[in-house]
């Protein structure tokens, strides 16, 4: 309940009644008990906006943001309305971080978040969903409409100049945007996904740039295999689930004396298949993990070279295909 006193002040209070009855059970008044609970109140106000806003910029953290898309979902499948779910990632953001500190980045990081907001509607809702990746959740609103809109926030971010300790930087920014059709193939995790992947998609069209998703894009699930791929390969190098090969060189001319030949690699799936390397290489060489093969093939290499000491005494020469 809220009680408002007579110079305008509010308070919130919680209330008991209790009757007072006579001899004869009869209830002749009542006792009205009342306790301020304003600062019980403004604490629960306090925890929940902690509890679903990003404490450095005071945008709606992840948490949040995946709610509102779930309703949003919800809303589309049921009145027929369309949403657009856009995923903003900052390039150069880490030069900023390197050269300035993290106190340069995270100022960065509150002014670009008030920039943001005021480019969206009232009924959007602008989120950080970690390090220097926003969100945007785009409500009764055309994929046309959401590009335009998008690139106007893309714009706005390669428009703005960041000033620390008299020195000035430039960012750009990658934009990926996925339509909320409210389908039974969509939930939150594949809309954040497949916004991922557009981003990615748009970097690789050389950053700055827009992608949108959309069913059956080639790209897209090239990008998306080689993402499964990456775990996989992650996976099978802390399982030791790759193999060494090897191919014999032998020449065209005079023999030569002792063994020549090449290692390959190979790797085992899940279900002890060996996989040719033209299905996870590319996808190593995309996300970084080709210096750990390597290291797991130069040390197998030269542990298999240490233990067999015939095939040692025979080689003359082991090629070992590096990244």
């Amino acid at each position: 309940t809220l009680l408002i006193r007579r110079d305008g002040n509010e308070l919130y209070i919680e209330s008991t009644a209790s009757p007072i009855r006579d001899g004869g059970n009869v209830i002749t008044g009542g006792v009205l008990d009342f306790h301020d609970v304003s600062a019980a109140r403004e604490l629960n106000r306090k925890l929940s906006y902690q509890a679903s806003h990003d404490v450095l910029t005071s945008l709606v953290n992840r948490r949040e943001f995946e709610k509102r898309i779930e309703r949003a979902l919800q809303s589309a499948e049921s009145r027929e309305v369309s949403h657009v779910v856009c995923y903003l990632d900052l390039d150069q953001f880490k030069i900023i971080n390197d050269t300035c500190g993290h106190s340069a980045g995270d100022q960065l990081l509150q002014e670009l978040g008030r920039l943001l907001k005021s480019k969206i509607r009232w009924k959007d809702t602008l989120s950080r969903l970690g390090g220097d990746e926003f969100g945007v959740l785009l409500e009764r609103c055309t994929i046309e409409d959401a590009m335009q809109m998008a690139d106007g926030l893309r714009e706005a971010v390669s428009e703005f100049k960041f000033l620390w300790d008299e020195r000035s930087f430039r960012l750009t920014a990658r934009v990926g945007l996925v339509p909320l059709s409210g389908g039974e193939s969509q939930d939150v995790a594949r809309i954040l996904s497949a916004a991922v992947s557009a981003c990615a998609a748009a970097e690789d069209a050389g950053r700055n740039r827009l992608h949108s998703y959309h069913e059956n894009d080639i790209d897209m699930m090239r990008r998306r295999r080689e993402m499964q791929w990456a775990a996989r390969i992650n996976t099978a190098l802390e399982e030791n689930r790759f193999e060494l090969f090897r191919q014999t060189i032998l020449p065209l001319q005079e023999a030569d004396q002792g063994t020549h030949f090449e290692l390959l690699l190979r790797m085992r799936d899940e279900n002890g298949a060996l996989v040719s390397p033209e299905l996870f290489i590319s996808a190593a060489e995309r996300y970084g993990i080709t210096p750990n093969i390597d290291r797991w093939v130069i040390r197998n290499a030269l542990t298999w070279l240490v233990s067999e000491a015939d095939e040692r005494a025979r080689l003359s020469l082991c090629s070992i295909n590096l990244s």
